[in-house]
């Protein structure tokens, strides 16, 4: 079963694997960035292939 719910950006209908809930992600329709919200209202089967952002370290500053 997967997480279900809408691009916050392009509004289309996104079908995550659960196991991917709570990470950042890529709308692959519109390529906005999000997280993966944790629950959905609705149970189905994931349909959608969502690319992983990878976070990258924090620059820092020299002083």
């Amino acid at each position: 079963m997967g997480v279900r719910f809408a691009c916050h950006v392009c509004q289309k209908q996104l079908n995550i694997k659960r196991d991917l809930a709570g990470r950042r992600g890529v709308c692959p329709h519109c390529q906005s960035r999000f997280r993966i919200p944790l629950e959905d209202a609705e149970q189905s089967t994931p349909v959608d292939v969502v690319r992983i952002v990878q976070r990258e370290p924090a620059s820092r500053a020299e002083p």
